[in-house]
């Protein structure tokens, strides 16, 4: 049995590098787009949007696949009867061949989530140095805006009031 659920649990991360790594490919257009593009052009913007949608999709799959690993994880920690379950091996389970492939799987999914951090962090540097600019663009048109407001002010017509002086 606990063979069987550590080859469960090792499909299920080899699902979640799948995702994975369709995820890191959006990441990586993201940052290119992001380093290459001029976010002032409205076609520049729904690209962006896209793939944020298209990450956001990735990132609901990998948690549906997270949480379908919990519940292997949960079976196959009662089984071998450990608090949790790391990928290190122990003395139940470090002699099956299948703990070799769950920690190989486990090191893949750490090395690609770390790839990804590191690439998203990029593209939000990026990003923040496209948009820096068009803040300071916006800021100018509402000055403008509100020094138009200053020489023609809108009139707010109040509700008429009497008033009985005796």
């Amino acid at each position: 049995m606990t063979q069987k659920l550590i080859t469960q649990l090792t499909k299920a991360y080899e699902e979640q590098l799948i995702i994975y790594q369709a995820m890191q490919e959006i990441v990586l257009q993201q940052v290119t787009l992001c380093t290459e593009a001029d976010f002032s052009n409205e076609e520049n913007c729904n690209n962006l949007n896209i793939l944020l949608s298209k990450r956001q999709n990735q990132m609901q799959q990998i948690e549906e696949s997270q949480q379908k690993a919990n519940v292997i994880k949960e079976a196959l920690k009662q089984e071998v009867g450990l608090q949790d379950i790391t990928g290190e091996p122990h003395s139940k389970q470090g002699s099956l061949p299948e703990t070799e492939q769950l920690q190989k799987v486990i090191k893949d999914l750490t090395i690609r989530l770390s790839d990804i951090a590191v690439l998203d962090t990029k593209g939000q540097h990026a990003l923040q140095d496209k948009l820096g600019p068009i803040k300071g663009e916006l800021k100018k048109i509402q000055q403008g805006k509100q020094g138009q407001k200053a020489y023609l002010p809108t009139i707010n017509q109040a509700e008429g009031f009497f008033f009985d002086k005796k």
